[in-house]
């Protein structure tokens, strides 16, 4: 009988981390704007400068992260969007 293959991540746990981190930036930041409370503004302002600081990080983690959250490992590059948008919207 054949051994089960063992299974592969492909997302390292800095970068699983990064999206439960920057999830919960946003509802967070989404409640305490939408709610309307004053008293609460120290709290959205704090999550947005977490959200910076996740996005930042996140930018770094794709230069020098794992091998499967680099740039080089998608699938389509930023020039190849960006093509795609100026001739389906700009026409």
């Amino acid at each position: 009988m054949a051994a089960a293959p063992d299974s592969v991540l492909t997302w390292d746990w800095p970068h699983r981390l990064w999206h439960w981190g920057f999830a919960i930036c946003i509802g967070v930041s989404l409640y305490t704007g939408l709610d309307g409370d004053s008293d609460l503004m120290d709290v959205h302002v704090a999550s947005g400068v977490t959200l910076l600081g996740l996005l930042l990080f996140r930018l770094a983690w794709a230069l020098w992260g794992g091998r499967y959250v680099r740039f080089d490992q998608y699938r389509t590059s930023a020039a190849a969007v960006w093509r795609h948008l100026r001739g389906t919207h700009w026409r």
